[in-house]
């Protein structure tokens, strides 16, 4: 007796499984259809003989458990490629910190775009997210600093006048008014 692999099983790489249709039952005795189904598409096959595998070769169909070491290696490293990559600096998208804390972007399609746009603007988004949160604090600061200082300003202000307030109760009355004609003592008549 004699070892001839057959019968073999193979498949299509285009292989397209069955979905069956049906429907299910949902709370209050309602009918849910489920979407239309579709038949199983290039379904494997199981040759026989060396005329059959040959056959179903020339349709696309590929033995089952064949290793083939160079299409996994292309597969792992992906030289389907054509050609080397090669980076392109353009499109691209910048990014700007606004002092909301937001991040501006822009889409630059080439190198006269880029001179147009004026700050500073990056490609690392992540660090443009940083920038932006710190214009956001610093920004948040100057305005409290800010507030300060009104507040001092103003306290300052009503302290000048508690204090003209203060000198001109403490101050004796005579001085606050203005100088009275002084009385002389009347003349007697002689007589």
């Amino acid at each position: 007796m004699s070892v001839t692999g057959y019968p073999k099983e193979m498949r299509h790489p285009a292989f397209v499984p069955a979905v069956v249709s049906g429907y299910h039952r949902l709370p209050g005795n309602k009918v849910k259809d489920d979407p239309p189904g579709r038949p199983m598409r290039f379904p494997p096959v199981w040759v026989n003989n060396d005329d059959q595998e040959q056959y179903y070769a020339s349709l696309g169909y590929v033995p089952v458990g064949v290793a083939d070491a160079e299409a996994y290696r292309r597969a792992t490293i992906g030289e389907d490629r054509a050609g080397p990559y090669k980076h392109q600096d353009f499109p691209c998208w910048l990014y700007a910190p606004l002092v909301s804390g937001e991040v501006q972007s822009a889409l630059v399609h080439n190198e006269d775009e880029l001179k147009v746009l004026s700050g500073n603007w990056s490609k690392d988004l992540a660090e443009v997210k940083i920038k932006a949160a710190e214009m956001k604090e610093t920004e948040a600061a100057k305005k409290q600093r800010e507030a300060e200082l009104l507040l001092e300003a103003a306290e300052r202000a009503r302290e000048k006048e508690i204090a003209a307030a203060e000198a001109l109760v403490a101050a004796p009355v005579e001085a606050t008014k203005p100088a009275a004609k002084r009385r002389q003592p009347a003349k007697q008549a002689r007589g």
